[in-house]
């Protein structure tokens, strides 16, 4: 399984703001999405793209996660 996560520079002019949000968005992938891919056969890719204009605090992040496994997993299962 392969992923990509994107922080727009426009939003976030700062590198150690937009690197700040990705290790947040990995960290959720890791613990969230990984768990929802487990059953499939084959290859998966898929990306993950911030475009919000404000920084996003982890409760949000971990909610937005939990709500799209379970519209992963009612698509696919």
């Amino acid at each position: 399984m392969a992923y990509g996560i994107s922080v727009g520079k426009r939003s976030f002019s700062l590198a150690v703001e937009r690197n700040k949000i990705k290790r947040l968005l990995r960290e959720g992938v890791r613990k969230h999405l990984f768990s929802a891919f487990d059953g499939l056969e084959g290859n998966c890719h898929f990306m993950v793209l911030y475009l919000d204009k404000k920084k996003p605090a982890p409760d949000e992040l971990e909610g937005a996660f939990k709500r799209l496994v379970k519209q992963i997993k009612k698509e696919l299962f």
